[in-house]
């Protein structure tokens, strides 16, 4: 029973500082889409039984809510390398261009699944002096 009040206490994230809990749990009710009083017993382990169906429910707005929390998070590397990206080229366009062009070619292969560290080889682009490739 305290697997699923741990889910819902995860659900229910993020929670403001000074929020009320009676807030924090209508929150997690509402994205596993049970009923506040159930949720309660629930959160604080009052519940006698805990059926199937509300263990489906709660662990799929859990995945749900984390595929999302993914997603959004994989949405901001890709803007903040856009702007890393940008700032390199405003420095010094010449200098950086084979470096841009190398990494946007990993990353491409990478996002199609191809041997990253083979097509970095093969791609025909060096690395301007003074560039060093991680070994990771």
């Amino acid at each position: 029973m305290t697997d699923i009040a741990t889910a819902l206490r995860e659900l229910s994230e993020p929670v403001d500082r000074g929020e009320k809990i009676a807030v924090v749990i209508q929150r997690a009710a509402r994205r596993a889409g049970l009923a506040y009083w159930r949720t309660f017993d629930l959160w604080y382990g009052k519940a006698r039984t805990v059926s199937d169906e509300e263990v489906e429910c709660v662990a799929s707005a859990l995945e749900k809510k984390r595929r999302e929390a993914a997603r959004n998070e994989l949405s901001e590397l890709r803007i903040r390398i856009e702007r890393l990206e940008s700032l390199l080229v405003q420095t010094d366009p010449d200098f950086h261009r084979p470096t841009i062009d190398l990494m946007r070619s990993q990353r491409r292969a990478g996002l199609r699944g191809d041997g990253l560290k083979d097509r970095s080889l093969d791609s025909g682009l060096t690395p301007p002096a003074g560039f060093r490739r991680s070994l990771a």
